[in-house]
């Protein structure tokens, strides 16, 4: 019940920030639009080749309220993208999914001990919660140039699940 419960969260969260079709990023928005294509790409070694994934980078401002985010298209033999947030100086979050929702994660990162932990189902309804309040003032993302703190979470990540 928890691994469905937890896809439902994912899939509903990524179409809030534009990724609503997993089978084709030429149809993503929002922070997964052109205009959002940061300068660097995360390289994953297969056995076949390495590969350059796409990043794009943006952050939301609203009032007070600021998110930095990337969405990293991680697709190779299947589709595949993963979404990393912070919220000010709270904890940098992922959601991952693959497969249409089959395989889905929210992860929490840990910046003392460079450890990811699963999010609790609590706090997944939490995250969802938020962006729920987020998308109804609406979701517009800037560019954003300062993001190496969730490139090296994105990594270290990338890194934990091959």
């Amino acid at each position: 019940m928890n691994k469905r419960l937890t896809a439902e969260i994912v899939l509903h969260i990524l179409g809030r920030i534009g990724v609503s079709n997993l089978d084709d990023p030429n149809t993503w928005n929002g922070l997964g639009s052109a205009e959002l294509i940061a300068q660097r790409s995360i390289k994953i070694k297969y056995p076949e080749k390495e590969v350059n994934h796409a990043i794009n980078a943006g952050k939301l401002t609203i009032n007070n309220f600021e998110m930095k985010a990337l969405l990293i298209d991680l697709s190779y033999t299947g589709n595949e993208v993963m979404f990393v947030f912070r919220s000010g100086d709270k904890p940098i979050h992922a959601i991952g999914c693959a497969d249409d929702g089959l395989i889905s994660f929210i992860k929490i990162y840990n910046d003392k001990s460079n450890i990811w932990k699963d999010a609790t189902i609590q706090m997944q309804a939490l995250v969802l919660s938020g962006f729920e309040q987020i998308s109804s003032l609406g979701l517009l993302w800037d560019h954003c140039d300062n993001y190496d703190d969730l490139y090296k979470a994105s990594v270290n990540l990338i890194s934990s699940l091959e």
